[in-house]
């Protein structure tokens, strides 16, 4: 006879089938949220990723700009470039007026000028500063990430309400985006879809390559040798019209004299003036070069070493006049370092009443700072004698040589005592020395001027 199944066991697999499913369930509810944590963390990463790559862009572009800011003239690819027919980069985008006061450059068409790269994708960029269009960059082909920058220059106020620019400060502000999009880069900008952007705001200032207008346009910080017959003239009455200003002495019976009209030729002289910084020797270390310090208000190596500052190596046979001319030329607004003999052999002019040529001529090893003036060359702007800064143990003269009467328009300062032969004119021009104080120099980063905001 048949058993039939009790109603128990018929129950019994029911329970199963429900303790199963509703494990099933929770196993697919543990899963679909792991799922959206991964998901929502995947989508964070590639935002943070997004967002670095566009801060890191914006603040290579402020870096970018402050680097080109102290170099020579550049190309429309701002590449270095050898022809003085180009501009450098602070010419192109700023204009530095009479006071200081540091503006954007407008273009002439009256298009916004926006110097712009973007990420060659193997660590380079390529970049375009234009001078008078748009921006004209091209991203590269491919499926990596190009990031890019675009860089303005606005003028600093010291508050609201129309006030005038702060002198020698200006504000630099980057913006970068993940790829090369006019939307995202352009002023004012906007996050472009599925791209992140990052704005990077600096304030940048302009120390000036001379710290302090010399009193005269000779300056001596010894003594002026007797038989130096030069031709000094001063006739500014807000420098007093001073001629010669010398710490040590100065023969009045060599030197012509022009001051301010109808003073006696005497009182243009300022000798024996121990207010003037001493040469102290031995050179040792620590340095200690007055003179210089009150003149540039920086130790020279420091000086030597800043971001504008051209070192031009000339060593004993010299650099000629048309060599030095074609650096002033290929660096406006920065000072030239000569390291060695200066030879003004070409009667030609080297430096400009609105771009005049800062020249600080050091001497060789163990000697002297020497200038020859073999033609009837014009210096725009001032020379510096500095004898060596090697150490040495006794005074080092600065020697001028001149057999064709050069001319210096702006001031000449010797460091030491100044031997010469020769008759060198030496001019006193306020406005070049204004010039070179306002308008030449480096410019460096202003602490506290940082600010990122989106």
């Amino acid at each position: 006879m048949a058993v039939r199944p009790t109603p128990k066991s018929g129950q019994q697999g029911l329970a199963a089938l429900v303790v199963v499913t509703v494990l099933f369930i929770v196993t697919s509810l543990v899963a679909a949220y792991t799922s959206r944590n991964l998901v929502f963390e995947q989508r964070t990463s590639a935002n943070q990723y997004r967002s670095t790559q566009a801060l890191e862009a914006a603040e290579a572009g402020v870096e970018w700009a402050l680097a080109l800011l102290n170099s020579g003239v550049i190309t429309a690819n701002c590449q270095a470039s050898t022809s003085s027919a180009d501009t450098s980069f602070r010419t192109r985008y700023l204009n530095i007026d009479a006071t200081g006061r540091i503006t954007p450059r407008p273009s002439a068409s009256g298009v916004a000028l926006w110097p712009s790269c973007v990420s060659d994708g193997s660590g380079g960029w390529t970049c375009n500063c234009p001078s008078n269009a748009a921006p004209n960059v091209t991203a590269p082909t491919g499926t990596g990430v190009f990031p890019a920058f675009r860089v303005m220059f606005a003028t600093v106020s010291p508050g609201a309400g129309g006030l005038p620019s702060r002198p020698g400060v200006v504000r630099i502000i980057s913006n970068g985006c993940t790829r090369l999009d006019n939307t995202c880069l352009n002023f004012p900008s906007a996050a472009a879809e599925g791209e992140a952007r990052a704005t990077v705001s600096v304030l940048v200032a302009l120390a000036g390559a001379l710290g302090s207008k010399p009193l005269a346009p000779l300056t001596v910080g010894g003594n002026l040798q007797n038989s130096f017959a030069v031709i000094a003239s001063n006739t500014d009455t807000a420098s007093g019209g001073i001629a010669i200003h010398a710490k040590g002495t100065v023969d009045t019976s060599a030197p012509t004299l022009i001051g301010i009209p109808g003073a006696p030729a005497t009182q243009s002289v300022l000798d024996g003036d121990t207010t003037l910084p001493l040469y102290e020797y031995p050179l040792t270390t620590p340095h200690k070069w007055g003179l210089f310090t009150q003149t540039f208000k920086a130790w020279a190596p420091s000086y030597r070493d800043q971001p504008a500052t051209v070192v031009v190596p000339c060593a004993d046979t010299g650099c000629s006049a048309a060599e030095i001319r074609a650096k002033v030329l290929l660096n406006p607004g920065r000072p030239l370092w000569i390291q060695g003999h200066l030879l003004l052999d070409d009667a030609i002019e080297i430096g400009t009443a609105d771009t005049p040529a800062l020249l600080i001529v050091n001497g060789g090893a163990g000697v002297g700072a020497r200038v020859t003036a073999s033609a009837g060359a014009t210096v725009r702007g001032m020379i510096y004698m500095q004898p060596s800064l090697v150490a040495h143990s006794t005074p080092l003269t600065s020697l001028w040589s001149d057999t064709a009467g050069a001319t210096v328009q702006g001031a000449l300062i010797s460091e030491g005592d100044l031997n010469g032969t020769g008759s060198p004119t030496f001019i006193y021009d306020a406005a070049i020395l204004n010039r070179l104080r306002l308008a030449t120099g480096s410019f460096v980063r202003v602490p506290g001027g940082w600010k990122d905001f989106p």
